[in-house]
């Protein structure tokens, strides 16, 4: 309708980078420091760097086509600690990605056997995953296989829900997660004790119906996927027949045991689902044993459903599928369905979420937001369909 986003991810990413550029550029001056440690800085602050443009270029642009990602406006790039006295433009999509790829390239050999203290640090793994999905959004599958393959050879293990222990999958305790950072939001979002709001109905978000019926597809064949039960939660009797994701303890209930944060989450599912995708365009069939190592550890006595002899797209959609059963909730779904669909799918899928929307082919992307454009001399300009 014409009224300004109230928008901070683009000012609070672009300051993280100056943060993150002051010491990419300085670490190496502190020579007296032993170097594993320098390696260890450098490494954490070029995997911030390549998260933060992976952020922005994904919010702010056109998702990577190998066709156009070289006229495509992405966002700008400053890699620099000093002060340059220009006004910023936006550089092409293809740039931005190729200096996250370098950032994350770069992290990982800085990282290589370096044992963090915590998964609050990076560690080469989260490196590699994260540059794996990069490479799954570029349309690199060969090099997302390979560096997939990469954190598999090194050991990427699973939780198995057979026989996990407690209620939660994402847990201090839990072997998949590799690094997290940041915030868990689902217990503002998804908060299933704030009464004053549901007893008006509304003020809080729920489980699409969608989602809910991808975890029993395969119950009429005896297929029991335990993260039906491990994610979904029933609303309290203030929204009957509702339910909320819970992959991480609920602060609003359990005070102080969430620390496993959902803003950014990076674990070992993702390994296997985005090797399996890149084998499956390839039209490798090995991709169905790739995702089999997953679906042993989701499924009900490992019984899953029955994929042998997919091939094709068939077997890609039931890959993307099962990613979806998988990281809902994690900060993937908006990412993946400006990847894997048209502007013109995109809108339809929204409007079957939620028939009351209004959503338009450009809304793929973030608008630019008008103090930067205007700071800028407008060197920077709107991103197409917003300000019209």
């Amino acid at each position: 309708d014409g009224t300004e986003m109230r928008d901070i991810d683009w000012k609070r990413l672009y300051q993280h980078i100056g943060y993150v550029n002051v010491i990419i550029s300085y670490v190496k001056e502190f020579e007296k420091d032993p170097e594993e440690i320098r390696r260890r800085v450098m490494g954490e602050a070029q995997f911030l760097r390549g998260w933060y443009y992976y952020m922005l270029v994904n919010l702010y642009a056109k998702p990577y086509s190998e066709k156009t990602a070289s006229m495509d406006l992405g966002v700008p790039l400053n890699i620099t600690e000093y002060i340059e006295d220009k006004y910023f433009s936006r550089d092409p999509v293809r740039k931005v990605y190729l200096q996250i790829v370098a950032d994350l390239k770069a992290a990982a050999d800085n990282l290589a056997g370096i044992v963090q203290p915590t998964f609050y640090r990076v560690n080469e793994a989260a490196a590699r995953t994260l540059l794996s999905r990069v490479y799954l959004y570029m349309g690199e599958w060969q090099l997302a296989i390979e560096e997939c393959d990469k954190i598999i050879a090194s050991g990427c293990k699973l939780q198995n829900m057979n026989t996990m222990s407690g209620q939660w999958l994402n847990t201090v305790d839990s072997p998949e997660i590799l690094f997290t950072q940041g915030s868990y939001s689902m217990q503002f979002l998804m908060d299933n004790s704030l009464i004053s709001y549901a007893a008006q109905g509304g003020g809080r978000y729920r489980a699409s119906d969608e989602l809910i019926s991808l975890y029993k597809k395969y119950e009429s064949e005896g297929v029991v996927d335990l993260r039906n039960t491990a994610f979904l939660e029933p609303s309290s009797r203030y929204c009957p027949g509702f339910f909320f994701v819970r992959k991480s303890p609920d602060l609003s209930t359990k005070s102080g045991l969430a620390k496993v944060y959902d803003a950014c989450l990076i674990r070992s599912a993702e390994v296997y689902l985005n090797k399996a995708e890149a084998q499956a365009m390839l039209d490798q069939s090995e991709a169905i044993n790739t995702i089999k190592v997953l679906m042993n550890n989701r499924y009900k006595d490992g019984i899953i459903p029955v994929i042998d002899g997919l091939n094709g797209k068939a077997l890609v959609d039931f890959i993307r599928e099962e990613r979806r059963r998988e990281l809902c909730l994690e900060g993937h779904r908006w990412f993946d369905l400006t990847r894997m669909c048209t502007p013109q799918e995109f809108v339809s899928i929204i409007k079957a979420a939620k028939p009351e929307s209004t959503p338009k082919e450009y809304h793929v992307k973030f608008p630019i937001p008008q103090r930067e454009i205007d700071l800028s001399q407008n060197m920077i300009t709107q991103n197409e369909g917003y300000g019209q």
